[in-house]
């Protein structure tokens, strides 16, 4: 498990040093301390869509990371986690992603 965090960051921008250091982290292949990336909400990631989309479906996708909204429970390995059991998990946590 690892923790990547851009608090106070915008996410209009990619280039933020823990979305950097956590993409740097996936071509790592089986050396990634991670296959899963959990977000309270894909916002998070970036605020314009075209950028979550190649974040979520190019990047993490051909590293087999799997991306989880906290938020709404989708994740791109099942249609729907149930975001009941994940949201009080997740307030728990010291760390966000």
């Amino acid at each position: 498990m690892a923790e990547y965090g851009d608090a106070a960051e915008s996410g209009a921008s990619l280039d933020r040093a823990g979305l950097r250091q956590l993409l740097a982290e996936t071509h790592k292949g089986k050396r990634c301390p991670f296959r899963a990336v959990l977000v309270d909400d894909l916002s998070r990631l970036s605020r314009d869509l075209g950028n979550t989309h190649t974040l979520v479906f190019s990047d993490l996708r051909m590293a087999a990371i799997a991306v989880i909204d906290v938020s709404t429970g989708m994740s791109t390995t099942t249609a729907l986690v149930s975001s009941s059991v994940l949201r009080p998990w997740w307030q728990s946590c010291t760390w966000r992603v």
